[in-house]
Formats: C-alpha cells, sequence, structure tokens
C-alpha cells in the first residue's frame, strides 16, 4: 500500500520542530520505551466519558519526536482516569508502523486503534481493515457541531465515519513585518487576492533584471509540503474532486481560472522560485529572502527564535471566499477489536478540554474543538490562536480518494507545475490531467 502525501509532508515537515512528528531516513524499529511514571488522574470535567468502562487494548502511533511526551502523559492520564482500562502504547516510527499495520489488521490482531494520516484512511477502508464510528458521532458521544467541516470529510469515506482526529491544522500566511514597511507597505494581512497581489509584485525585487529575483514577494514548497494550491482553487470556486471522490474537477472551469492566474504569476511575473521543498521554501522567508510564506504552525518557533518580526494571517480572500487547507492525523479503529467501547472512550477523552489544552500547551499545534479557539490558555497564545481561528475556513484536500498519493503526485502537481512553469496553459495541462485522474477514479 503507497505511503500517502500527506504522511510524507508530515514526516518531512514535523521533523523541523522538537513538537513535531518525525520519522528516520530509513524504516527501522523503534527502541522500547521505558513506562512513563504513574500518573495521577487529572481533575477534569468528565461529563459524557463513562468511566466504568471495562477493557484492554492496543493503541499504535508514531509520535516518537519532541512529541512523544506528550502523548504519553495523555495516555497515561487517560489510564488513571479509567481503572478498568488499560492501554498498551506502540510508539514507533511511521515508516516502520505502516510496513506491518495491514498485515497485522488483516490477521485480526494488534493493534486495536492506529493513529493515520488523513490520506491512507480510504485506502485502509478500502481493503476492509478499519471499523466505521458513525455510533461515536451521536449526542452520547462527539458532538460533530464542535469540529470544522474538514476534520469530519478527512475522515469520511462513502458517507461513513472512520475515525477523531487526534491532530488537525492549517496552513496560514505568514508576512515578514519589516520588510512590508521597508517596501512602503502598511504591516497589515492582505484582506483579499488583490491586496495580496499588489503586496506580491511589490514585494518581488530583480534588481539586475536578469530574471531571477534577489528578493521574492513569497516561498512556498512545491514538494515535500503541504500544498498552497488547493487554497488558492477552493478560493475562486473551484474544486480538485467531487464530493463523492468519483470525478474529477481539475477541468472545472474555476479551477482552470486559479491555475492559469496564479501560475501566469510565477512563470511571468517570478513572485516565487519553483523546485523548493517545503523547509527550503521556510529557511528563504526566515533568511528575509522572500517577504511572505505558506506554512504550518511547526515553523514559529523557527521564525520566532530566528528574531523575525513577523504575523500570521489567515489565507487572503479569493472570488468564492477564503480558504485554507487543513491536514491531520486521525485514531482509527481496527475492524476486528473486542475492546470497542474502551476504544471509544479514549477517542471520546482526546476531545476533552484537559486533554486538548495540554497537547495545543505543549505542542503549539491547535485544539481540534472549534470551541476552544476562545479558550482563555489558547487566546492567551496569540501564534496558537491564529491557527485555532483559521479551523472554521479549513477543507481537506482529496477527501475519500483511495488512490490519493499516485493522483497527487503524478497527476495534479506536475499538471499544475507545468501551469507555473509557463510550458502549458492551464485548460491544456488540467483537461489532460482530469481525464487521466478521472480512469484513476473509476478504478478505485
Amino acid at each position: 500500500m503507497r505511503k500517502g502525501h500527506l504522511l510524507v509532508t508530515l514526516l518531512m515537515l514535523f521533523a523541523l520542530l522538537a513538537s513535531a512528528c518525525a520519522a528516520p531516513a530509513a524504516p527501522a524499529e523503534a527502541p522500547a520505551a521505558a513506562a512513563p511514571a504513574a500518573a495521577a488522574a487529572p481533575e477534569m470535567d468528565t461529563t459524557g466519558l463513562n468511566l466504568e468502562v471495562a477493557g484492554n487494548f492496543s493503541y499504535w502511533n508514531g509520535f516518537t519526536s519532541g512529541d512523544r511526551p506528550v502523548m504519553e502523559e495523555n495516555i497515561a492520564a487517560f489510564d488513571a482516569l479509567y481503572p478498568n482500562v488499560s492501554v498498551s502504547m506502540d510508539i514507533q516510527p511511521w515508516d516502520s508502523l505502516l510496513s506491518k499495520l495491514l498485515p497485522s489488521l488483516r490477521s485480526g490482531s494488534d493493534p486495536d486503534l492506529v493513529t493515520l494520516d488523513a490520506s491512507l484512511i480510504a485506502q485502509y477502508v478500502k481493503a476492509d481493515a478499519l471499523m466505521p464510528v458513525d455510533d461515536l458521532w451521536t449526542e452520547d458521544g462527539l458532538d460533530p457541531a464542535l469540529f470544522s467541516e474538514g476534520i469530519q470529510n478527512a475522515m469520511t469515506v462513502d458517507g461513513e465515519k472512520y475515525g477523531a482526529p487526534v491532530i488537525y491544522f492549517t496552513t496560514l500566511l505568514y508576512m515578514n513585518n519589516a520588510m512590508f514597511e521597508e517596501a512602503g507597505l502598511p504591516a497589515t494581512c492582505p484582506a483579499d487576492w488583490d491586496e495580496w497581489i499588489d503586496a506580491l509584485l511589490t514585494l518581488t525585487v530583480d534588481e539586475d533584471g536578469d530574471g531571477t529575483p534577489e528578493q521574492y514577494g513569497m516561498s512556498w514548497g512545491d514538494h515535500a509540503a503541504v500544498s498552497i494550491w488547493p487554497s488558492l482553487v477552493w478560493s475562486n470556486g473551484g474544486d480538485f474532486v467531487n464530493a463523492d471522490a468519483t470525478q474529477s474537477m481539475l477541468d472545472d472551469p474555476k479551477t482552470i481560472e486559479a491555475v492559469q492566474k496564479w501560475g501566469d504569476l510565477i512563470s511571468q511575473d517570478k513572485i516565487l522560485g519553483l523546485g523548493l521543498a517545503g523547509d527550503e521554501a521556510d529557511v528563504l522567508f526566515q533568511t528575509g529572502k522572500a517577504a511572505m510564506t505558506v506554512s504550518g504552525p511547526w515553523v514559529t518557533t523557527l521564525f520566532t527564535d530566528a528574531g523575525l518580526d513577523y504575523q500570521i494571517c489567515m489565507m487572503p480572500a479569493g472570488p468564492a471566499g477564503a480558504f485554507t487547507q487543513g491536514a491531520g492525523v486521525f485514531f482509527t479503529v481496527n475492524k476486528n477489536t473486542q475492546a470497542k467501547e474502551a476504544v471509544y472512550e479514549l477517542m471520546k477523552f482526546w476531545q476533552s478540554d484537559w486533554a486538548q489544552l495540554n497537547w495545543s500547551a505543549k505542542t503549539g499545534f491547535p485544539p481540534t474543538r472549534l470551541d476552544l479557539a476562545e479558550n482563555e490558555e489558547v487566546m492567551s497564545n496569540a501564534l496558537v490562536k491564529a491557527f485555532a481561528d483559521s479551523m472554521p475556513y479549513a477543507r481537506t484536500y482529496l477527501p475519500g480518494v483511495v488512490e490519493y498519493s499516485k493522483i497527487n503526485d503524478d497527476i495534479i502537481v506536475p499538471a499544475i507545475l507545468e501551469v507555473a512553469r509557463g510550458n502549458m496553459t492551464a485548460e491544456e495541462s488540467l483537461t489532460a490531467a482530469a481525464a487521466e485522474m478521472n480512469k484513476v477514479l473509476a478504478e478505485q
């Protein structure tokens, strides 16, 4: 089973910070971790939780880096709160985990619960390895009204929900305030595409006229990164796939229009350089060679430690509104688990105020629940608050698509890059790509 693009994104980008999920260069078994010290049950509101549930279950995840202690702390707190439940947690590098996961699930053995990137959920559903959990998303379980549409779509396949979020994050616009002011521009977030494009053109500087700017208005990664193109396409009213993941929308007029507009800004106006990985694009912004970038919460420490005077902005609104791409990893349940009630309790506990705020405070990622954006602890951290406030505008890219990597990496990205390089028009490139994509969708 091929790894999903966003999982690769998580592995590469989260390695930038201690708070990130990282994977080694080659698959390897994680060393046995010392069991965390016995934890006292947290003082928390337990409304909606059933502390009388009994059961033992296994849980696999890949939080091997700086966020591992927080994961262990939250699980230890769950164990302490539920006297009749025991969780056997196995933390191992994502590559190692995925190499053995499907055979293990198909054999009917461990794990009962596993964390999967959203881009992989449809593949494991097709493999008949996961249990739908719609009965968790009810009045007595998790309230759908507290979670964004992007979160719910990310874990939905053929109309059924297959998980609950562990992490869900957005990508937002970072702007260098000092560079704006030096260019005579107000250091305020651009509200719409017109303001954004004016700033991009002003801040792109090619002093010697050789066609390669000394300073770019923007930097973003076109590989090993969470793509900015979904935000641009959605903000123009286009999309990449229809609601039930059966038909490409690459040839939709609004999709073509957005890709052509921004492709021209790249190929003709040189607002950014192509060929960058996500971390390379971050470095351009960090070193003052680009005035803006689009990235996630994992770079805030990098930019702050570099002494940058920056702010985080919502993606500027296009003709159809403002949207940002959401991505994340989810709890998913083994179809053969014998500990469903206990597993459900962990999924509910994770969304509690205590677990969400503890995770957010110690990793820098926003809470998954919409209502916690107004929590005092979240509001006290302007950087976390910016990402929490963007949750209602987040959408999930290619939800429900089984052949995610093949469609994204082999069809969509190359087609868009042909436009951004000025080699083809958007209509030519995306129409051909849509036909190719539809062949893949028809087989999934």
